[in-house]
């Protein structure tokens, strides 16, 4: 189990903090982002800052803002030595599919296992909810009232779904003292 102290949290929260001024710069000023980056890191080398879910200004020396970004191949020290992924689930089974072509379809279920552990892409977060809208083109007060209205049903949801697991447990603890007593009330 891991154990944090203040000075973790401090950490934590200050990485949270460029992340989201990183954000303001951007979608509300409109800043370059590799520009508001520069500006709110002192050096690319210390790591500083939140990752983005796409990949992209994890890196912001000049040219290399998209090195681990989604879709982009990742640069070599050695020789690489490509796995087999899995066989098409669409048609005949066959041989299974390969990371080695750069072009086609790879069959993978487990692409971003990582990614996907680290970076909280569910209605929990409204960033990730504002990215999903950035991408289908919404965008200023538009984004930020669907954002809020977003938020506001997922958890309003999540309270109902509480109350209702609530009574659930409760309903099943009681079908099961009905059913140890008996429908006669007896034991």
């Amino acid at each position: 189990m891991v154990t944090l102290n203040r000075n973790d949290l401090s950490h934590i929260l200050t990485q949270i903090l460029i992340a989201e001024e990183h954000t303001r710069l951007t979608q509300v000023e409109g800043m370059d982002p590799a520009a508001a980056l520069a500006q709110l890191v002192t050096s690319p080398l210390i790591p500083t800052g939140l990752r983005t879910v796409d990949g992209t200004y994890n890196n912001f020396q000049p040219g290399m803002t998209h090195f681990g970004s989604a879709d982009q191949a990742m640069l070599r020290l050695l020789t690489p030595n490509y796995a087999l992924a899995e066989p098409s689930p669409f048609g005949p089974p066959g041989p299974p599919t390969s990371y080695d072509s750069p072009s086609g379809t790879v069959f993978d279920s487990q692409p971003r296992v990582i990614s996907n552990l680290v970076a909280d892409q569910t209605l929990a977060n409204p960033a990730a909810i504002a990215a999903a809208l950035q991408v289908n083109g919404v965008t200023g007060a538009a984004q930020l009232a669907a954002v809020q209205q977003i938020t506001a049903a997922y958890q309003a949801a999540g309270r109902r779904c509480a109350c209702l697991t609530r009574l659930w447990r409760s309903d099943a603890g009681l079908c099961a003292a009905r059913h140890e007593v008996g429908a006669d009330g007896d034991h």
